[in-house]
């Protein structure tokens, strides 16, 4: 079946690139620590912070040469759940990955209610009350 209407094309140049996910990098033949903590600093915000690592096999098995560097073999072997800076490491079944998922509140968010729990504890203990 053909259509009288003529097939729409669109110039390649005029369509929009796709916005990257600000979750997601790429890793080089190395364990980046540097490209970790910019990768959380871009999703980190007042009030939350990515609480998930998610690893495909390639950087998990780089992860574990960088911690065993650093703690020993041994100590790296025996762990079932890893947290590395600050987030849950999970083992994704894909041959590459590096994303960050999850919210948890962030420490500026935790410091400042437990300085409010605090300050609110310490106004309340300078009452005495008697019967």
């Amino acid at each position: 079946m053909t259509s009288s209407e003529p097939t729409t094309t669109i110039a390649p140049e005029t369509i929009a690139p796709l916005t990257p996910d600000s979750s997601v990098i790429e890793m080089g033949d190395t364990w980046d620590t540097e490209a970790i903590v910019s990768l959380i600093r871009r999703n980190t915000s007042a009030l939350v912070q990515p609480k998930v690592l998610m690893l495909g096999e390639r950087e998990m098995k780089m992860l574990r040469r960088h911690l065993a560097q650093a703690f020993g073999e041994e100590q790296i072997a025996c762990q079932k759940q890893i947290f590395y800076v600050g987030m849950k490491v999970v083992e994704i079944r894909t041959p590459s990955l590096v994303k960050i998922a999850g919210e948890k509140p962030s420490i500026t968010l935790e410091r400042l209610s437990a300085h409010r729990s605090m300050s609110l504890a310490a106004e309340t203990s300078r009452w005495a009350f008697r019967a």
